[in-house]
């Protein structure tokens, strides 16, 4: 197989800083394990299990921040609710769409009508100290719906997002520290304190440079 391309490679970074990796060559069983994730319930299973010829591993769930999956192979899982699609963007581009992006937004969720297509900005901190920044494809919604994305966060266990070169990421959300949306949603949980970071990355504090409009 020393030849053979790698189809899949699945990489796991650990709460404790440690990575661990594993592949396989085969398209039928690569495929195989694609389709047995179901991202949002992956990670209340206790353990996770790889065997080989020679080996067999058992991983803690609780112990895993996120997963890589580079492959060729599509990831075709289901997002949740509200969700229609992820992508991992750089923190670069995630800061020019805080710059550039966000007023546009703010104007459609304002706007109160519902069904326009609009990206929200996701960036996470995860036990291991890893920050990832994402694209989240949604719509507009109605009024009675507009606190449902960051409750949907709060509840999933897993989360996933498509790489920009294929394969994608899977974050386990039990094990993430932080997360911040923009824009954020209209109508906050009524326990939200209003306060605004100092001491924020500076993706964070270009997001918080727009201006607010007054009611």
């Amino acid at each position: 197989m020393a030849d053979s391309p790698v189809i899949l490679e699945i990489i796991f970074q650990l709460v404790n800083g440690q990575k661990l990796h594993f592949q396989t060559y085969h398209k039928r069983r690569a495929q195989e394990i694609i389709d047995s994730i179901n991202p949002q319930k992956f990670f209340l299973d206790k353990h996770i299990r790889l065997f080989s010829a020679s080996s067999m591993t058992s991983i803690l769930s609780n112990s895993v921040s996120w997963m890589v999956f580079k492959t060729p192979l599509k990831l075709n899982w289901a997002f949740p609710l509200h969700f229609d699609g992820a992508q991992v963007i750089t923190k670069e581009q995630f800061i020019d769409a805080a710059k550039m992006e966000l007023p546009v937004i703010m104007e459609k969720l304002r706007s109160g009508q519902a069904g326009q297509e609009v990206s929200f900005f996701l960036e996470l901190i995860t036990k291991g100290a890893s920050c990832w920044f994402l694209r989240v494809y949604s719509e507009t919604l109605m009024p009675a719906e507009k606190i449902q994305i960051p409750k949907m966060l709060q509840e999933i266990s897993g989360f996933h997002a498509h790489g920009a070169d294929g394969g994608g990421i899977l974050i386990n959300m039990r094990n993430v520290m932080s997360w911040t949306v923009f824009p954020g949603p209209i109508e906050p949980a009524a326990k939200a304190w209003k306060m605004s970071p100092s001491s924020a990355s500076t993706s964070t504090e270009q997001a918080e440079k727009q201006p607010e409009k007054t009611k």
